[in-house]
Protein backbone atom coordinates (compact mmCIF):
# COMPACT_ATOMS: atom_id res chain seq x y z
CA UNK A 1 0.00 0.00 0.00
CA UNK A 2 1.33 3.38 -0.89
CA UNK A 3 1.63 6.49 1.28
CA UNK A 4 0.40 9.85 0.63
CA UNK A 5 3.69 10.93 -0.07
CA UNK A 6 4.13 8.11 -2.35
CA UNK A 7 0.94 9.32 -3.99
CA UNK A 8 1.84 13.03 -3.94
CA UNK A 9 5.20 12.53 -5.42
CA UNK A 10 3.90 10.29 -8.69
CA UNK A 11 7.01 8.36 -9.17
CA UNK A 12 5.64 5.75 -9.94
CA UNK A 13 3.23 6.98 -12.59
CA UNK A 14 6.42 8.89 -14.39
CA UNK A 15 8.37 5.89 -14.51
CA UNK A 16 5.62 4.05 -16.09
CA UNK A 17 5.24 7.11 -18.56
CA UNK A 18 8.52 7.09 -19.89
CA UNK A 19 9.14 3.42 -20.01
CA UNK A 20 5.99 3.48 -22.22
CA UNK A 21 8.18 6.28 -24.10
CA UNK A 22 10.67 3.83 -24.62
CA UNK A 23 12.78 5.47 -22.42
CA UNK A 24 16.04 3.29 -21.15
CA UNK A 25 16.74 2.30 -17.18
CA UNK A 26 19.62 4.70 -17.23
CA UNK A 27 17.88 7.94 -18.45
CA UNK A 28 14.83 7.08 -16.37
CA UNK A 29 16.89 7.00 -13.26
CA UNK A 30 19.04 10.31 -14.97
CA UNK A 31 15.41 12.16 -15.83
CA UNK A 32 13.46 11.63 -12.40
CA UNK A 33 16.85 11.37 -10.13
CA UNK A 34 15.62 7.97 -8.83
CA UNK A 35 18.23 5.03 -8.27
CA UNK A 36 17.98 2.04 -10.77
CA UNK A 37 16.37 -0.50 -8.31
CA UNK A 38 13.10 1.78 -8.24
CA UNK A 39 12.76 1.86 -11.68
CA UNK A 40 13.02 -1.72 -12.40
CA UNK A 41 10.80 -2.51 -9.37
CA UNK A 42 8.15 -0.98 -11.28
CA UNK A 43 8.84 -1.90 -14.38
CA UNK A 44 10.74 -5.22 -14.38
CA UNK A 45 8.70 -8.55 -14.90
CA UNK A 46 8.17 -9.96 -11.34
CA UNK A 47 10.01 -7.70 -9.46
CA UNK A 48 7.70 -6.91 -7.10
CA UNK A 49 7.28 -10.61 -6.15
CA UNK A 50 10.94 -10.79 -5.71
CA UNK A 51 10.84 -7.39 -3.68
CA UNK A 52 8.43 -9.32 -1.20
CA UNK A 53 10.00 -12.63 -0.79
CA UNK A 54 12.79 -10.61 -0.16
CA UNK A 55 11.86 -8.51 2.82
CA UNK A 56 9.88 -11.69 4.00
CA UNK A 57 13.19 -13.40 4.40
CA UNK A 58 15.19 -11.06 6.10
CA UNK A 59 12.40 -10.91 8.81
CA UNK A 60 12.67 -14.93 9.37
CA UNK A 61 14.67 -16.04 12.05
CA UNK A 62 18.02 -14.34 13.67
CA UNK A 63 18.58 -12.54 10.07
CA UNK A 64 15.34 -10.61 10.94
CA UNK A 65 16.83 -9.17 13.91
CA UNK A 66 20.19 -8.02 12.33
CA UNK A 67 18.42 -6.74 9.25
CA UNK A 68 16.41 -4.73 11.61
CA UNK A 69 19.75 -3.35 13.95
CA UNK A 70 21.50 -2.08 10.93
CA UNK A 71 18.96 -0.83 8.41
CA UNK A 72 15.80 0.29 10.35
CA UNK A 73 15.96 3.75 12.20
CA UNK A 74 15.01 4.44 15.66
CA UNK A 75 14.07 7.20 17.07
CA UNK A 76 15.95 8.47 19.95
CA UNK A 77 15.12 7.70 23.78
CA UNK A 78 13.34 10.58 25.03
CA UNK A 79 14.03 11.36 29.04
CA UNK A 80 10.87 9.83 31.27
CA UNK A 81 8.55 13.08 32.24
CA UNK A 82 8.32 12.56 35.92
CA UNK A 83 4.44 13.18 37.18
CA UNK A 84 1.80 12.16 39.91
CA UNK A 85 -1.60 10.85 39.10
CA UNK A 86 -4.29 9.16 41.24
CA UNK A 87 -3.49 6.25 42.15
CA UNK A 88 -6.49 4.38 42.25
CA UNK A 89 -4.92 4.31 38.49
CA UNK A 90 -2.74 2.25 39.33
CA UNK A 91 -4.79 -0.33 40.75
CA UNK A 92 -7.30 -0.32 38.01
CA UNK A 93 -4.90 -2.34 35.24
CA UNK A 94 -4.78 -5.09 37.98
CA UNK A 95 -8.85 -5.28 38.90
CA UNK A 96 -9.37 -5.25 34.89
CA UNK A 97 -6.94 -7.43 33.36
CA UNK A 98 -4.48 -7.16 30.59
CA UNK A 99 -4.31 -3.81 28.72
CA UNK A 100 -3.31 -5.33 25.33
CA UNK A 101 -6.18 -6.45 23.59
CA UNK A 102 -6.74 -8.44 20.56
CA UNK A 103 -9.53 -6.64 18.03
CA UNK A 104 -12.79 -8.07 18.60
CA UNK A 105 -11.89 -8.68 21.84
CA UNK A 106 -14.52 -6.29 24.71
CA UNK A 107 -13.66 -5.56 27.98
CA UNK A 108 -16.51 -7.29 29.22
CA UNK A 109 -14.83 -11.26 27.61
CA UNK A 110 -11.49 -10.22 29.46
CA UNK A 111 -13.62 -9.96 32.78
CA UNK A 112 -15.09 -13.16 32.15
CA UNK A 113 -11.18 -15.16 31.87
CA UNK A 114 -9.91 -13.32 35.04
CA UNK A 115 -9.99 -16.14 37.82
CA UNK A 116 -11.79 -14.20 41.01
CA UNK A 117 -14.49 -11.73 41.60
CA UNK A 118 -13.32 -8.00 41.45
CA UNK A 119 -13.80 -6.01 44.24
CA UNK A 120 -13.27 -1.98 45.06
CA UNK A 121 -9.94 -0.61 44.24
CA UNK A 122 -9.43 0.94 47.45
CA UNK A 123 -9.00 -2.84 48.91
CA UNK A 124 -6.29 -3.46 46.79
CA UNK A 125 -4.24 0.01 47.43
CA UNK A 126 -5.22 -0.79 51.01
CA UNK A 127 -2.78 -4.07 51.34
CA UNK A 128 0.38 -1.56 50.84
CA UNK A 129 -1.74 1.34 52.76
CA UNK A 130 -4.43 -0.45 55.28
CA UNK A 131 -7.87 0.90 55.92
CA UNK A 132 -7.03 3.96 52.62
CA UNK A 133 -10.32 4.86 51.62
CA UNK A 134 -9.64 7.55 49.54
CA UNK A 135 -6.51 9.58 48.46
CA UNK A 136 -7.32 12.36 51.61
CA UNK A 137 -6.40 9.92 54.15
CA UNK A 138 -3.49 10.05 56.32
CA UNK A 139 -2.36 6.00 56.63
CA UNK A 140 1.19 4.09 56.98
CA UNK A 141 2.27 2.18 54.60
CA UNK A 142 3.04 -1.44 55.63
CA UNK A 143 6.15 -3.56 54.94
CA UNK A 144 4.98 -5.49 51.36
CA UNK A 145 6.97 -8.48 52.67
CA UNK A 146 6.00 -8.43 56.58
CA UNK A 147 2.51 -6.85 56.59
CA UNK A 148 3.98 -4.41 59.61
CA UNK A 149 3.48 -0.72 59.63
CA UNK A 150 6.97 0.52 57.89
CA UNK A 151 9.04 3.29 58.61
CA UNK A 152 12.16 5.25 57.15
CA UNK A 153 15.07 6.28 59.73
CA UNK A 154 12.67 5.99 62.79
CA UNK A 155 9.71 7.79 61.19
CA UNK A 156 6.38 6.24 59.81
CA UNK A 157 6.41 5.70 56.51
CA UNK A 158 2.81 7.78 55.93
CA UNK A 159 0.68 7.65 52.52
CA UNK A 160 1.38 8.60 49.68
CA UNK A 161 4.92 7.34 50.31
CA UNK A 162 5.87 3.15 50.00
CA UNK A 163 8.70 1.09 50.06
CA UNK A 164 9.06 -0.79 46.34
CA UNK A 165 8.73 -4.61 47.06
CA UNK A 166 11.60 -5.42 44.85
CA UNK A 167 14.20 -2.93 45.18
CA UNK A 168 13.51 -1.49 49.05
CA UNK A 169 13.46 1.87 47.82
CA UNK A 170 10.89 4.47 49.16
CA UNK A 171 8.89 6.20 46.47
CA UNK A 172 5.45 8.12 46.23
CA UNK A 173 3.31 5.73 45.32
CA UNK A 174 0.95 8.41 43.13
CA UNK A 175 4.31 8.60 40.68
CA UNK A 176 4.50 7.51 37.31
CA UNK A 177 7.58 5.36 37.88
CA UNK A 178 5.22 3.16 40.64
CA UNK A 179 3.11 0.69 39.06
CA UNK A 180 0.80 -2.53 40.32
CA UNK A 181 2.57 -5.86 39.93
CA UNK A 182 1.06 -9.50 39.59
CA UNK A 183 3.38 -11.43 42.65
CA UNK A 184 2.77 -14.98 40.47
CA UNK A 185 3.21 -13.34 37.18
CA UNK A 186 -0.31 -14.73 36.33
CA UNK A 187 -1.84 -11.52 35.07
CA UNK A 188 -5.10 -12.94 35.06
CA UNK A 189 -4.56 -13.79 38.58
CA UNK A 190 -6.49 -10.83 40.14
CA UNK A 191 -6.66 -11.76 44.25
CA UNK A 192 -5.94 -9.44 46.56
CA UNK A 193 -2.70 -11.29 48.06
CA UNK A 194 -1.18 -11.29 44.31
CA UNK A 195 -0.97 -7.44 44.41
CA UNK A 196 1.76 -5.39 45.03
CA UNK A 197 3.25 -2.13 43.86
CA UNK A 198 6.95 -1.79 42.66
CA UNK A 199 9.20 0.29 41.07
CA UNK A 200 8.79 0.38 36.64
CA UNK A 201 12.01 -0.81 36.02
CA UNK A 202 11.83 -3.41 38.93
CA UNK A 203 8.28 -4.05 36.66
CA UNK A 204 9.84 -4.42 33.79
CA UNK A 205 12.67 -6.68 34.75
CA UNK A 206 10.22 -9.27 36.34
CA UNK A 207 7.71 -9.82 34.01
CA UNK A 208 5.90 -12.58 34.25
CA UNK A 209 8.77 -14.52 36.11
CA UNK A 210 7.89 -15.40 40.12
CA UNK A 211 10.73 -13.95 42.88
CA UNK A 212 12.27 -17.26 42.30
CA UNK A 213 12.77 -17.20 39.50
CA UNK A 214 13.14 -13.37 39.15
CA UNK A 215 16.18 -14.04 41.99
CA UNK A 216 18.15 -16.78 39.58
CA UNK A 217 18.25 -14.47 36.84
CA UNK A 218 19.22 -11.17 38.57
CA UNK A 219 22.00 -13.59 39.87
CA UNK A 220 22.86 -14.87 36.61
CA UNK A 221 23.26 -11.30 35.30
CA UNK A 222 25.17 -10.03 37.93
CA UNK A 223 27.73 -12.88 37.97
CA UNK A 224 28.32 -12.03 34.27
CA UNK A 225 28.58 -8.28 34.34
CA UNK A 226 31.21 -8.98 37.03
CA UNK A 227 33.08 -10.70 35.06
CA UNK A 228 33.62 -8.28 31.94
CA UNK A 229 33.29 -5.09 34.50
CA UNK A 230 36.99 -4.20 32.76
CA UNK A 231 34.68 -3.81 29.78
CA UNK A 232 31.90 -1.60 31.33
CA UNK A 233 33.04 2.37 30.56
CA UNK A 234 33.31 0.90 26.33
CA UNK A 235 29.91 0.82 26.67
CA UNK A 236 28.15 3.78 29.25
CA UNK A 237 28.32 6.51 26.11
CA UNK A 238 25.94 5.42 22.38
CA UNK A 239 28.42 5.79 19.60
Amino acid sequence: MRTYKSKQRGVKEKILDLRKEKHSYDSIVKELNVSRGTVSYHCGEGQKEKTISRMMKRKEGICGKVHSFIYTPRKPYKAVVYKLGPIRKKARGFLHGPRKRRAGVTYQMMKSKLKHPNQKVWTYIGKVFPGIKSEKDTVQAVNQWTGELDTEEGKPLMFPYMRCKIDGKIYNAKGSDIQSDHINGDRLDNHVDNFSFVHSVCNYMKGRMSYKQLYKKICKIKKNLEKYKEFWNDFDEPK
